[in-house]
């Protein structure tokens, strides 16, 4: 029953669609049942160089619509996450007290996996496993430990930073061993 007339035409699929809705869904439903829609489309993408074509440039608009607001969250998510992991190791340099500028410094670079700031933005848990094995030191501070450390002799190798003074023209770093050592009893 064909409607010239395009009001007429919705009218009717309007009514036809409330009288037979239970009918429709069944119909819906058993088609569904019967075609696996993803494996359906991934044989067309691997078939159809075409449609493959056409998908994949879609991705990049999607793409690039949402890289800078993906960007953004990912730092934000990534600061807060530094600025937990510093409060977690007191929020001060170890050195000096300052609270400026604080840096992850691995006391036993034997144990190191990983820097710190290329795990942020993974699960909390597995980045204090890399964070225990640190501790907040000031860029100058840090500066000092590394400068003693990747001395010939290693002399660092193993301690903390326990303070760091100057006096005058001399800095005076006082280190104690991150654990004891084989001779030592407690």
């Amino acid at each position: 029953m064909p409607y010239k007339d395009p009001e007429k035409k919705a009218e009717y699929m309007r009514n036809y669609q409330q009288e037979n809705r239970e009918k429709i869904n069944e119909i819906n439903r058993d088609s569904r049942k019967r075609t696996n829609r993803k494996e359906k489309d991934r044989e067309r993408y691997l078939s159809d160089p075409e449609y493959r074509d056409k998908v994949l440039e879609k991705n990049r608009q999607q793409s690039k619509k949402h890289r800078d607001r993906n960007r953004e969250n990912l730092n934000r998510r990534r600061r807060e996450q530094r600025q937990k992991m510093i409060e977690h190791l007191g929020g001060k340099c170890v050195g000096c007290g300052c609270e400026e500028n604080l840096q992850f410094d691995h006391i036993d670079r034997k144990q190191k996996q990983s820097n710190v700031s290329s795990l942020l933005g993974y699960s909390d848990e597995r980045v204090l496993v890399e964070v225990n094995k640190c501790q907040l030191l000031c860029e100058q501070c840090h500066q000092y430990k590394t400068t003693i450390n990747h001395d010939m002799n290693k002399l660092a190798e193993g301690y903390k930073v326990s303070k760091v003074d100057k006096v005058g023209d001399k800095v005076i770093v006082t280190l104690e061993p991150s654990a004891p050592f084989a001779g030592e009893t407690h």
